[in-house]
């Protein structure tokens, strides 16, 4: 009778000062910059494609042009991660994300930030038939310290807009659940121009979504 190999991995990974771009010739693409990746493997079996790790943390990443990142977040911590290949099934108990900025801009002509760089990211090949899609499983989200900022030069005027203290937290669901998902949201914000008082607001839903 023959032994079927085995193949086991468990251990922590570390990477820092990670930096991306699409196109080296295009320097005007968005940029992507990682402070550093800290994962702990608990069990990683390549012959079987399953890996489980019980928490990612990805620190002080930013997107975008390289004077001002249109895109950042200061933490983004993944915990109970599992990967079943052979199933294609993907979990993730726990979300958390720290100190997200967001920075939207519109030029005079209308043209958002990022259609440029749509238009100039390289294209990818077809994959042909659609294949099995994967089902995901995902846990609590829990989103604080939030930034965002609007500077629209398209309107009569221009108008900038600023939100802060934002706090966002969903409840678990499922990507492409066959039966409709009982979802609670709830964000709270403080909103306002960048010269006029600001205004705390609040967000709450609680219901199914198909």
């Amino acid at each position: 009778q023959e032994t079927q190999p085995e193949l086991s991995v468990s251990g922590q990974v570390s990477m820092r000062h990670l930096k991306l771009q699409a196109n080296q010739n295009q320097s005007d693409l968005p940029l992507l910059k990682v402070g550093g990746v800290d994962l702990t493997i608990d069990t990683l079996k390549p012959l079987d494609g399953v890996l489980k790790l019980p928490q990612i943390r990805v620190t002080d990443v930013s997107w975008g042009s390289k004077e001002k990142p249109e895109a950042s977040w200061t933490e983004l911590r993944l915990e109970q991660l599992e990967v079943a290949v052979a199933k294609q099934w993907v979990r993730v108990g726990r979300v958390g994300l720290t100190g997200p900025q967001v920075n939207v801009t519109r030029d005079a002509q209308g043209r958002w930030m990022f259609e440029d760089w749509l238009s100039r990211a390289p294209s990818m090949p077809s994959s042909g038939a659609a294949s099995h899609p994967w089902q995901l499983d995902m846990g609590p989200l829990q989103i604080t310290e939030g930034v965002g900022s609007l500077d629209d030069q398209f309107v009569p005027g221009g108008a900038k807009l600023e939100t802060r203290d934002f706090k966002a937290s969903m409840g678990a669901w499922q990507l492409g659940a066959a039966s409709p998902q009982m979802i609670s949201v709830k964000v709270d914000f403080t909103v306002g121009a960048q010269t006029q008082r600001r205004s705390a607001g609040q967000f709450v839903f609680d219901g199914a979504v198909h």
